[in-house]
């Protein structure tokens, strides 16, 4: 396994970063979607603030579970795929990659001042 659930919302989960996804060969995520999918994971209110706790500890566990996804508008999925996105998500020991622009991240589910979102 690549990576775990807690690293994948560590290094993008957490900052709702923009990702590409490299699937394993032969893996019901490479079947599914083909070998590449880009989009944004998506948790929870009560799965980031178990998150946050559990990177919290001294040692963190490396699950495998699946995390729910929001593919990018430029992907071609048929409905059934992007509901099973949202429903289920994607088995984080099928990823084989994740790519991301190296640009500066803000966590912004931890700050204290409300939020409002931009519009064009």
């Amino acid at each position: 396994m690549n990576f775990s659930n807690e690293e994948i919302y560590s290094m993008y989960g957490q900052f709702d970063t923009f990702v590409t996804l490299e699937f394993h060969y032969n893996t019901e995520e490479f079947r599914r979607f083909g070998s590449n999918l880009m989009g944004v994971f998506l948790y929870t209110l009560e799965e980031r603030q178990e998150l946050e706790e559990v990177l919290k500890q001294e040692q963190v566990p490396r699950t495998d579970c699946k995390i729910k996804f929001s593919p990018s508008q430029l992907e071609k999925l048929s409905a059934e795929n992007i509901e099973i996105l949202d429903r289920y998500g994607i088995q984080v020991s099928s990823i084989n990659l994740v790519s991301s622009f190296n640009r500066p991240r803000k966590n912004r589910f931890i700050e204290k001042e409300q939020k409002r979102f931009l519009t064009n």
